[in-house]
């Protein structure tokens, strides 16, 4: 309904009967309507003072004068310090009107000519707005024909339902399926415009009003609502390329190779495909001829289910004159680096506050430079010179035809919103090619037909439903819109859990000398670390302190995650942990011995106790853990070694042990098997209190304990194999 009009005329040519449009000609069946583009008509701009002209023309403006320059310039000192009440700048066409607060301002001006900037001279002429009695009209294809064109006639003519008036002119247009109706009076046409929900054949049709382009350049560039850069001098190529649209919404982007090379009208005739750079929602296919692009266009086409748009496509688009697409950038590639790489290379600096990254891909980026771009001269100095080892890709970027539209209403539609912004008088606008809804943001993002469009909306404020709306240009090569800057897609990293090695966790919490070493470095990647509980288990938790204050936050915070994580392993690494397991008869001795190791750095090394375990556990650096584990081996083996050898009676009770192994112990008749083996060994199990009595000579008893020890770890071990239970 409001896809994209396989063009609009760009130029009309100044033979009065005929107009070139799309490399189509209009056969024009009225006289009258050659006057009302006869070329004595075009050039809207006079030298003679009347008394009332308050606007003039300014053309040949140089690249990199804007508004705010133009508007210093024409209130400076040198000309008399005019009034000047707004300055409307076409970019593109690089032409401006200038309005003056009274007619003074502008004979002052007109006095002063030449006039330069830049140290060129300027064209300043007054400005006449040229009348506006022409209409396109748009509708289903089935009743857009010749045919019925005396039934559009007599439809506008009647001011009862239509709001027209007298025609002077009625022209079709049959392969862009549309009429061109030009009234006597203009604001007949702007009535009918205004009026709008026009139905013919019990069918809607659109009314668009033609605006003629404000230059005085001898052909005159007509465009719909604005202007329309796209298809300038289009009349004098030769067009064999579409442009397909809706790839996107496909499931199998193959598919559409497929379908056109099996349609009748193209079939073999299809010399090659092309992803568009910047969308790619977009696809372009060059045809052998002009006349089979022109016959696709013609044609509906449905994969899928899925209607795709085509339309004529014969040249770029225009681009800014100051904005860069950059990618192939990786996460170490911040702002500041590769604003010294374009300097070093080419000369250019970027302009801080920017930088905008893509929305879906993190290794594009659009930026403004300083000065005007030379994209030729930034591929040729970079090419084949990575930066931090990344090989970039630097393309210039079109300009923008849409707007990002925010704090819709939940009742707004996508055709509501189209029509508000096709209304010139409501909202500045013009014809709508699409809207796509964003249900996330409660926005939206309107395509024009018309650059020049995008500035006019954007220069009103609109209230829509009762809601004031946000409204920014939006560039569809990054899907985002104006001023989303680096900062404003800053993304807080959440927290997450990393696993340690206990031992070194307790270690940590005992040493604050290398527990404030670790903190530290986590500290220079911006994260803080939660140190879990005493005995609260391995994991540890990392916070991200990263902040939209902090220069270059959405470029850090895209690997964060993993350089946090990296860096505290790589600490951790650092750390060994080794242990020696010593018998329960001798544990106590052996601790009172630790006692008597003199450790030379305190600091790098410490000893950790678990009597449940029957470890002693040494935990440090690497160097130092050596050393240690080797003092205490050497204390446990002398300490056994005198125990074995002493014929002295002991007895040794067990008090630590679960019920469970109480019971394990009794049912393994470990008590006699005890006896059997070590006569002179007696072993009671006081189940009441879960305590195991060992008496006999050292040595016995230090074997009856081993042997208990490895009836337990036979029984764990067992009870690990068992294969759980599976519920029906």
């Amino acid at each position: 309904m409001y896809g994209a009009a396989n063009g609009y005329p760009s130029q009309m040519a100044s033979d009065p009967y005929t107009a070139t449009v799309m490399d189509m000609t209009l056969d024009c069946h009225r006289t009258c309507a050659s006057d009302a583009y006869k070329t004595s008509d075009i050039a809207e701009k006079t030298d003679i003072l009347d008394g009332t002209q308050t606007e003039i023309l300014v053309e040949g403006i140089p690249d990199g004068v804007d508004e705010e320059i133009l508007e210093m310039l024409f209130s400076s000192r040198k000309l008399k310090t005019c009034s000047v009440v707004a300055v409307d700048f076409d970019g593109v066409e690089r032409n401006a009107v200038i309005k003056f607060e009274n007619h003074e301002d502008v004979k002052t001006i007109m006095n002063s000519r030449p006039i330069t900037i830049k140290k060129k001279e300027i064209s300043v002429n007054i400005f006449t707005p040229k009348t506006l009695c022409t209409i396109i009209v748009r509708g289903p294809k089935d009743i857009m024909k010749a045919e019925n064109e005396e039934t559009f006639e007599m439809y506008f003519e009647n001011p009862k339902r239509s709001g027209g008036g007298e025609v002077v002119d009625i022209c079709f247009q049959s392969k862009q399926s549309v009429f061109y109706i030009t009234f006597k009076d203009e604001k007949v046409a702007k009535t009918v415009v205004d009026k709008g929900n026009h139905s013919l054949f019990r069918k809607q049709i659109k009314v668009e009003l033609m605006k003629p382009n404000r230059s005085s350049r001898e052909t005159m560039a007509l465009t719909v609502s604005g202007r329309d850069e796209d298809f300038k001098h289009i009349d004098s190529i030769s067009v064999k390329t579409v442009k397909v649209y809706g790839i996107s919404s496909l499931s199998n982007r193959e598919s559409v190779h497929l379908y056109f090379e099996s349609n009748k009208q193209s079939g073999d005739d299809i010399e090659r495909y092309k992803v568009d750079e910047y969308d790619d929602d977009i696809i372009y296919i060059r045809c052998k001829d002009e006349s089979v692009a022109t016959s696709l266009i013609e044609n509906k086409h449905i994969i899928d289910g899925h209607e795709l748009n085509v339309s004529l496509y014969s040249s770029p688009p225009p681009m800014y004159p100051n904005r860069l697409l950059v990618k192939g950038l990786n996460a170490r590639i911040t702002f500041s680096i590769l604003d010294l790489y374009l300097e070093a290379k080419v000369g250019l600096t970027l302009v801080p506050g920017t930088l905008i990254y893509h929305a879906e891909k993190e290794d594009t980026i659009m930026v403004t430079v300083n000065g005007d771009l030379d994209i030729s001269l930034v591929e040729e100095a970079c090419e084949s010179k990575p930066l931090e080892g990344s090989l970039l890709r630097f393309l210039p970027v079109p300009i923008s035809k849409c707007v990002l539209v925010s704090n819709l209403s939940d009742a707004m539609t996508e055709d509501w919103i189209a029509l508000y912004f096709a209304n010139t008088k409501r909202s500045n606008g013009g014809f709508v090619e699409k809207v796509k809804m964003i249900q996330t943001m409660n926005a939206c993002v309107v395509h024009f037909a018309v650059v020049g469009d995008v500035n006019n909306v954007l220069s009103k404020e609109h209230v829509l439903d009762g809601r004031k709306l946000e409204v920014k240009i939006y560039f569809q090569c990054i899907r985002r819109a104006e001023k989303d800057t680096e900062q404003g897609q800053f993304k807080q990293p959440a927290p997450f859990t990393v696993k340690a090695n206990i031992q070194k966790i307790k270690f940590l919490r005992r040493n604050s000398f290398h527990k404030m070493a670790v903190e530290k470095q986590l500290a220079t990647l911006y994260a803080t670390i939660h140190w879990p509980l005493e005995n609260a288990g391995e994991d540890v938790e990392l916070f991200c302190t990263l902040s939209e204050n902090i220069e270059d936050c959405a470029t850090l915070a895209k690997d964060w995650t993993a350089r946090a994580k990296a860096c505290f392993e790589d600490f951790m690494n650092t750390l060994a942990v080794e242990y020696v397991v010593v018998d329960t008869n001798i544990l106590r001795s052996v601790v009172e011995k630790l006692s008597e190791i003199s450790i030379a750095n305190p600091e790098s090394v410490a000893i950790l106790i678990h009597r449940d375990e029957n470890k002693i556990y040494i935990v440090g650096i690497q160097l130092h853990v050596s050393w240690l584990t080797s003092s205490v081996e050497r204390i446990v083996k002398d300490i056994k070694y005198f125990i074995e050898n002493d014929p002295s009676w002991t007895k040794v009770t067990i008090s630590h042990c679960r019920p469970m192994e109480i019971q394990m112990l009794l049912e393994s008749r470990f008590p006699s098997q005890m006896q059997d083996k070590f006569p002179e060994v007696k072993v009671r199990i006081n189940t009441n209190k879960n305590e195991i009595d060992i008496e006999g000579k050292h040595f016995s008893v230090n074997k009856a304990m081993i042997e208990m020890s490895k009836i337990k770890d036979a029984f764990v071990r067992n009870l690990c194999e068992i294969p759980q239970a599976t519920s029906f």
